[in-house]
């Protein structure tokens, strides 16, 4: 598998569109800033298992920042969580780990935004 260091603008996209769509920032994290760091440690510590050294120039050495703003679509934030999630799934501790169900919730409740979704049959 290939992977990539997401930028600050993809992670950042997923805590705004956690905010707007109201999907919680989890108890581990009191502010969008804080499950943002999380989600770039997770990033970075899967790009490590995979590539050893090679992950620092990946990573890169500036600081990474919260880019607070509008969000994106649902349908959007969806698949940057899915594609972030394909980024992040390298290391030991991803499976046990509080950003994976915190992306796994944001995805589920995504869903309930998608256009349409309300006007769905809930049986047939």
């Amino acid at each position: 598998m290939s992977a990539f260091m997401c930028s600050d603008a993809h992670i950042s996209a997923l805590v705004c569109g956690a905010v707007k769509y109201g999907i919680d920032l989890s108890q581990e994290w009191a502010v969008p800033a804080e499950l943002f760091a999380a989600l770039v440690c997770e990033n970075a510590e899967s790009l490590r298992a995979q590539y050893g050294r090679g992950a620092k120039e990946m990573i890169g050495e500036a600081p990474h920042r919260f880019i607070s703003g509008p969000a994106l679509p649902a349908l959007h934030v969806m698949k940057l969580a899915q594609s972030y999630e394909y980024q992040v799934c390298e290391h030991d501790g991803w499976e046990k780990s509080p950003a994976k169900r915190w992306i796994a919730n944001l995805i589920s409740g995504l869903i309930y935004e998608l256009p349409g979704y309300d006007a769905a049959p809930w049986s047939i």
